[in-house]
């Protein structure tokens, strides 16, 4: 009898496991490296002041173009950085291969201790020695692989058998003596086969890292999170969104920690009932004579160990949640934290590698050497990936206060974080309809190299989809366009988009054929009707559709049409066959639309001076098998709920005929009307992406200086705005008369200057107010006003400014009503600051104070301003920023306002260019 499948497929899940450790030790190394200042925080503020630079992040810098300038200041902080949570992650991985030393020389010095107490009976010894030596011949244990055997005395407080490894030594199979007395036939046998399975499994240095990780775990936790716990700074600012994070990460490691030991015994009960004939029957009086399970209680999710009357239920059947949503969750958190912590050292395009390897290493072999039983466990473990999958991705890894493109995904409205949702479903759903493949195929050999090209190709596949959904994310933020959001999606860019979709086609090929032949003939066919179909069919309409608009687009396009009856064909397939039929719906449809391309080809050249094969190659290796691709990601899941729905329908035909007539017209119809655009795309995407600008905000163009109408003005202002946070909020654009001014010269001088500006010609003039959040500027939040007027000279834009320096000058400080101080007034002061360097146009930047008392207390307002003449236009920026219970703001705060307005009139100067 051969060993049970999945004795040895484990060690991914331990690799898990200890990833998950080392996320902790990570996070643990990062929260000692900031608590403690190791990497001299000030030093970088003071190095960004000098340089005139935002004091608080690269994000802000990068927007105005300088992010290579406050690198340069912060590289001996990374560096640091960057060691402490290699430091961290290293350390526990260190600390668990000393513990399992440890641990294990402490076990053999726990069994001496027992034999000075006395010997075991030599009968009763010799029973266990004779049944021990007789299971290692029959599971053909020998030299290094024999494991020794120790039978320990009666009245130790070793109760039951367990297996002990010193590393680099011989395992050591543990047996009570008591066991020998034991009137329950073949429990013996199910004790030592049990043990023996745990030996050629091979994974007793995995299984007490394993162990070990859980006690570590927590220890390393918090010890990380006591010396923030302290530091009343370190908690409630950076890391107040950590905690939480830290706690996820750990919990789940734990979990997962569980899962592997408790299906580890399983493992083993299954070996011994496979080798043993009396081992299935000892289970069985074992689980009657602990009586019924008890009921579900929190406390068994970390049990690593799985109740006596769990076990004998568990030979015949799939574990319960180790194989459902809580692992898959786990795997998928625990895979996308992975590429959050390889994405702050290394490009995207490994973190994606990386994180989409670890997901399809771990999901493949878990999920096709435990087949799903049902429907339920099978869209549980694909919405759980899917699940954890998505929160790996948005929520910071712990150690970190954002998501690797956390500034980016402010800019990201729900319905394309649903699209995202889609994309993981689908991917999840492929990785679980293939893994039912892997577990079909013929033969243990066939099963590995089967489970190997699955692997690769989610691997390629998922890498490929990370990569396209990094392209949308930060062009959405920069262009704000659904048509280049979608062609940058829908045109495969790198290596990876290109030979995603050829794999797939090569995979899908070789795991059918590593399966039963009869599998072959559904696939064959199915393309064969389908080919024969559609191909009239697409040069019909090809030469009859309307030449203009998206439905013209898309059928002159043949290929993508193509794609599209492929797609169709996936459909109806999974329809019929659903879930164990992904891998053979996927093959039609592929088939399909590589046969319909070929002849399209054909028929296009049908009067040219011979085959363009480089053509065909092109066209269908770019965008229709993409598209193809992304079809089926994104799809393959509602196909299979249909089938699901549709299971009262005993005959395939009969499921099939459900979706054929309304899927067929419904794809006809949309195609018809040219409603394909938002997924095949547009003939203008290509051109829109050409003409999109893409130069850093702030730089000198000659458009920004023409005379503008009210319709461009408020297209300036809505483009400066969606540069920005969308969770700064709009606000009323405050007015700009002052009243109750003291001194009257001063108020003279505002009056005065209000009516110069309104006595000027305006063409055009808008304004937006925003309320910056109080988590971005604690405590209270800020406000920033941004406004363009355009004139119908430079003249007299050049006139703002010189009217804005004679009020500087003539009138520096002043009061004004404030109803909520104790004196009812303000007292303010303005001061004229040089301009900035790196800014094109003629600029006036200053500073405003205010300071009141209210109760008692001091209160301030610190504000910035910036007016800047662009040839008939004004453009100014300013931004109020109030502290309570401080008589001034600190540098580092006023410096980050003077660079807020900076960003703000860069941002609508960067809008008028063309």
């Amino acid at each position: 009898m051969t060993e049970p499948v999945g004795s040895r497929g484990m060690r991914w899940l331990y690799l898990l496991v200890l990833l998950g450790l080392a996320g902790v030790g990570t996070g643990a190394g990062d929260i000692v490296f900031v608590v403690h200042n190791l990497g001299h925080w000030g030093e970088v503020q003071a190095c960004a002041a000098v340089n005139g630079l935002p004091p608080d992040g690269g994000e802000i810098a990068g927007l105005i173009g300088r992010r290579a300038d406050y690198d340069r200041c912060s590289e001996d902080f990374q560096t640091i950085r960057l060691a402490s949570r290699i430091g961290g992650a290293a350390g526990v991985i260190v600390l668990t291969g000393v513990m399992i030393l440890v641990g294990g020389l402490l076990q053999q010095r726990k069994v001496r201790r027992q034999f000075r107490r006395g010997l075991p009976p030599e009968d009763k010894a010799g029973v266990i020695t004779a049944r021990f030596e007789d299971c290692c011949d029959r599971l053909d244990l020998r030299g290094r692989r024999r494991p020794r055997l120790v039978v320990l005395p009666p009245g130790g407080s070793d109760r039951d058998a367990y297996t002990t490894k010193v590393p680099f030594r011989r395992p050591a199979v543990v047996v009570p003596v008591e066991q020998a007395y034991d009137k329950i036939t073949g429990k013996l046998d199910l004790v030592l086969l049990h043990e023996l399975g745990h030996v050629r499994a091979r994974d007793l240095t995995w299984a007490s890292a394993t162990w070990w990780a859980g006690l570590i775990v927590m220890p390393v936790l918090l010890l990380a999170m006591a010396p923030g716990l302290v530091s009343t700074f370190a908690v409630t600012t950076r890391y107040a969104l950590s905690l939480p994070i830290a706690a996820a990460l750990a919990s789940a490691t734990l979990l997962l920690r569980t899962a592997v030991l408790r299906r580890r015994e399983h493992t083993a009960d299954r070996f011994a009932a496979g080798y043993g004939p009396d081992a299935r029957t000892a289970l069985s009086e074992i689980a009657t004579a602990a009586g019924e399970p008890p009921g579900w209680t929190p406390r068994r999710l970390f049990a690593t160990h799985p109740p006596k009357a769990e076990r004998f239920a568990a030979l015949d059947r799939v574990g319960r949640w180790e194989g459902g949503f809580a692992v898959a969750f786990t795997v998928g958190l625990l895979a996308m934290f992975t590429f959050q912590t390889v994405r702050q050292v290394s490009v995207d395009l490994v973190a994606n590698a990386v994180a989409a390897t670890v997901w399809a290493g771990i999901t493949v072999p878990l999920w096709s050497w435990r087949p799903a039983p049902g429907r339920r466990q099978w869209w549980a473990r694909v919405l759980g990936s899917a699940a954890g999958l998505l929160a790996g991705y948005v929520l910071p890894p712990f150690g970190a206060i954002a998501p690797a493109y956390g500034f980016f995904l402010d800019g990201i409205v729900p319905g394309a974080l649903a699209g995202g949702v889609v994309l993981l479903v689908g991917v999840s759903a492929l990785g679980a309809g293939l893994a039912e493949a892997v577990a079909a195929a013929a033969g243990p050999v066939r099963r590995t190299v089967a489970a190997v090209l699955v692997v690769l190709e989610l691997s390629l596949l998922f890498t490929a989809l990370l990569h396209a959904a990094d392209l949308v994310v930060s062009a959405h933020f920069f262009w704000r366009s659904v048509a280049i959001d979608r062609y940058m999606f829908g045109t495969p860019i790198g290596l990876f988009a290109a030979a995603a979709p050829p794999g797939l086609a090569l995979t899908t090929a070789l795991v059918v054929a590593l399966g039963p032949r009869k599998r072959w003939r559904g696939p064959a066919l199915v393309a064969v009707v389908a080919v024969g179909a559609a191909a009239p069919a697409i040069v019909w309409l090809t030469d009859h559709v309307i030449e203009r608009g998206d439905a013209y687009y898309v059928l002159h396009s043949r290929w993508l049409l193509c794609a599209v009856t492929g797609w169709l064909v996936t459909m109806l397939f999974l329809a019929g066959r659903g879930r164990r039929g992904v891998t053979a719906a996927v093959l039609a449809g592929v088939l399909t639309t590589a046969a319909s391309a070929l002849l399209q080809v054909l028929w296009a050249i049908r009067s040219g001076p011979g085959p363009n094969w480089a053509r065909f190659l092109a066209d269908f290796e770019q965008r229709p098998a993409w598209l193809l691709t992304a079809l089926l990601v994104g799809t393959v899941p509602l196909a299979i709920l249909v089938h699901d729905v549709a299971a009262p329908f005993r005959t395939i035909g009969r499921r099939v005929a459900l979706v054929a007539v309304p899927g067929v017209l419904a794809v006809t119809t949309v195609v018809a009307l040219g409603w394909t655009a938002p997924v095949t795309g547009g003939p203008g995407d290509a051109a829109r992406l050409a003409r999109a600008d893409v130069e850093p905000a702030g730089r000198a163009g000659s458009g920004a200086g023409r005379t503008l109408t009210d319709g461009e003005v408020k297209d300036a202002l809505a483009a400066a705005r969606r540069f920005l946070p969308v969770d700064w909020t709009d606000q009323k654009v405050p007015a700009g008369a002052r009243t109750g001014v003291l001194p009257p010269s001063c108020a003279d001088l505002f009056a005065a200057g209000l009516a110069a500006d309104r006595a000027r010609p305006v063409t055009a003039s808008g304004g937006l107010a925003l309320g910056l959040p109080a988590t971005a500027m604690p405590p209270l939040g800020a406000t920033m006003a941004l406004s363009l007027t355009s004139y119908r000279t430079p003249e007299a834009a050049r006139q703002v400014l010189e009217q804005t320096r004679a009020e500087l000058a003539g009138c520096p400080r002043w009061t004004e009503p404030a109803p909520f101080s104790d004196e009812r007034l303000g007292h303010l002061w303005a001061l004229q600051m040089p301009g900035p360097t790196d800014f094109p146009y003629e600029n006036v930047r200053s500073r405003l104070t205010s300071s009141a008392s209210v109760g008692g207390l001091p209160a301030v307002t610190g504000s910035a301003r910036l007016v800047a003449a662009v040839g008939h236009n004004v453009v100014i920026a300013e931004i109020a920023y109030g502290r309570p219970f401080y008589a001034s703001l600190e540098t580092s705060q006023q410096l980050l306002l003077d660079q807020l307005v900076v960003t703000g009139a860069k941002l609508i100067i960067h809008a008028l260019d063309p």
